[in-house]
């Protein structure tokens, strides 16, 4: 057994693991992803760090389109173990999980979800908060292109519709 890894010193890992997925840069990713699961081997425990990981991995099963294993991952975090945690993890289990949701269709539900993790930013520094957002920006521009285009869509449909009613 190897000398003791501090939990900060992986938790700054995972932090620039994400910082890989949000990029989607895929062999990065992968390649961080097994540093960190080497370096676990030898962490100090911390269940704060480890839950972080099952976050951000539940987030890159998603960049990886492995769906079902990053809720499966969403799953299986204890909702009361993940109350004791800070709001900063509260918000990745509420935002990765609008992400799924997003993902698998179920806008409504994704929307629940976001404004969910949206009430976790409340008491996160405003330094995080800037961080966070600048980080979604990109993911969240998709959604409002979705709803605009799908709305056009509606839009343009509505007198066919209307037809289809009265007939």
């Amino acid at each position: 057994m190897g000398e003791k890894v501090a939990s900060p010193f992986v938790a700054k890992m995972i932090g620039d693991w994400y910082g890989y997925i949000k990029k989607q840069d895929i062999l990065k990713a992968e390649n961080k992803r097994k540093e960190i699961v080497k370096a676990f081997e030898n962490m100090e425990e911390d269940q704060n760090v480890l839950l972080y990981f099952n976050l951000i991995d539940s987030r890159y099963k998603m960049m990886a389109q492995e769906f079902e294993g990053s809720k499966d991952l969403l799953k299986q975090i204890d909702i009361e173990e993940k109350q004791k945690t800070d709001d900063m993890i509260q918000y990745y289990y509420f935002f990765f999980n609008g992400m799924y949701e997003f993902y698998k269709n179920r806008f409504s539900d994704a929307i629940n979800y976001y404004h969910i993790a949206e009430t976790r930013l409340r008491n996160v520094p405003d330094e995080l908060i800037i961080i966070i957002i600048s980080s979604s920006i990109g993911f969240i521009s998709s959604i409002k292109i979705y709803f605009q285009t799908l709305s056009t869509i509606i839009i343009s449909q509505r007198p066919a519709f209307e037809t289809y009613l009265t007939n």
